[in-house]
């Protein structure tokens, strides 16, 4: 489940969490939220100011039952300009109690493995999963791009512009990109990926055999022999 705690009441989310528990969910990815558009915003006015406050409130309501994530962004936050700044706010999140790591968008693996190991020279133990979009649509990649400014390779780029009035081009396209990221960051040791939908599963399911991470559909081939886990959610990891 995600949870946003961005001009949230206390009430509020202690009424997710008791509904999330009674629902038997245990995995919650813990996230402070965009902040909104047009309407007033109070900083720490419900006590949630970051993301590491949600964490603490979690764990001191519900102990250990719960499994927490946190996103992590290897580019740096849209909103903090000071990198340094940005990264200690996120070693804040895990310190709080964060189970997992879920990263931004991920178009460029070096980047991810960079910003990897700079958080396991932190001291960061945690699960860190990259975040994979295979491109669907080229209006919402661009859009995407836009919103969460990480770098998108050049020839991904020339790619998908030359494509763009072709639908089916610019999937296959944006399978093809997220099969050779998810080989790259199991090249460099990364395990696990989590692939977001955007409610499209098609590609999403082209990703998991090409990369040998699920059978051929309709085949009787046994699991895929990297055995990395994986995760597949409707939204990307966002605040």
């Amino acid at each position: 489940m995600h949870l946003t705690c961005t001009n949230m009441d206390q009430s509020t989310v202690d009424d997710a969490l008791a509904a999330a528990k009674e629902a038997g969910v245990r995995n919650i990815l813990a996230l402070r939220g965009d902040r909104p558009r047009n309407h007033e915003y109070q900083v720490g006015a419900n006590g949630f100011e970051h993301a590491a406050d949600l964490v603490r409130y979690v764990r001191a309501k519900y102990g250990d039952y719960f499994c927490v994530g946190v996103a992590g962004y290897p580019e740096g936050h849209t909103e903090c300009d000071d990198r340094e700044r940005e990264f200690e706010y996120f070693v804040a999140k895990v310190e709080a109690g964060a189970d997992f790591v879920i990263s931004q968008l991920v178009f460029d693996p070096e980047l991810f493995v960079v910003w990897e190991q700079r958080c396991r020279a932190r001291g960061i133990g945690v699960p860190i999963v990259p975040g994979v979009l295979p491109v669907q649509s080229y209006q919402s990649f661009r859009r995407l791009a836009f919103l969460t400014k990480v770098h998108v390779p050049a020839q991904l780029l020339a790619d998908l512009d030359a494509a763009r009035a072709n639908d089916q081009a610019v999937k296959d396209i944006g399978a093809a990109h997220a099969v050779a990221t998810v080989r790259a960051l199991q090249a460099a040791g990364i395990r696990g990926v989590h692939l977001t939908t955007l409610n499209l599963e098609a590609s999403i399911r082209r990703v998991l055999e090409q990369a040998e991470l699920a059978p051929a559909t309709g085949g009787s081939g046994s699991e895929g022999s990297r055995g990395a886990p994986v995760a597949a959610t409707a939204t990307a990891a966002a605040a």
